[in-house]
């Protein structure tokens, strides 16, 4: 994670328990969450390796 809290493309995140831990939620919701953005393609999961962040979401709102 950078300076302003975010994470690059091609970046290592953290665990599943340091997750936990940070947002002060239960190690089930880190998962099922990472399982989420693992489907939209946003997280990969590498065995032995870790869970690394794919790419960048941008939402546009028009009004």
């Amino acid at each position: 994670m950078n300076k302003k809290g975010k994470w690059q493309p091609g970046e290592k995140i953290p665990t599943e328990n340091e997750l936990s831990e940070y947002f002060q939620v239960s190690r089930n919701s880190i998962r099922e969450a990472m399982k989420v953005l693992t489907h939209l393609k946003i997280l990969n999961s590498k065995a032995g390796s870790g869970t690394f962040f794919l790419k960048m979401l941008f939402r546009v709102f028009k009004f």
